[in-house]
């Protein structure tokens, strides 16, 4: 595909246990699971909607446990936006 430029996009948040002194275990696994895979995740939002953003690459994730704190992990995910342009290979159309 061929693109006329990515937008670089920036996503931070906290994973939440209600419970004082046990980890968002399910969180953090599901994000562990959603940044291994190698493939552009579709987006639902319409702040990014707006700029015709539908689908986003993770090129970068983190996560860590919040400083005294058992319950809360930190993440952040830095990823491009590409709208692809498929080429039209038949001559036909």
């Amino acid at each position: 595909y061929m693109s006329d430029g990515d937008n670089d996009i920036r996503i931070r948040g906290s994973f939440i246990s209600p419970l004082y002194n046990i980890p968002p275990y399910n969180d953090i696994q599901a994000f562990e699971f959603m940044t291994s895979v190698p493939t552009a995740l579709d987006v639902s939002s319409n702040f990014l909607n707006y700029m015709k953003i539908f689908s986003l690459v993770i090129e970068e994730s983190t996560i860590k446990q919040r400083e005294g704190m058992r319950n809360v992990y930190d993440y952040t995910l830095d990823c491009l936006s590409d709208l692809p342009n498929e080429l039209n290979t038949d001559p036909q159309q």
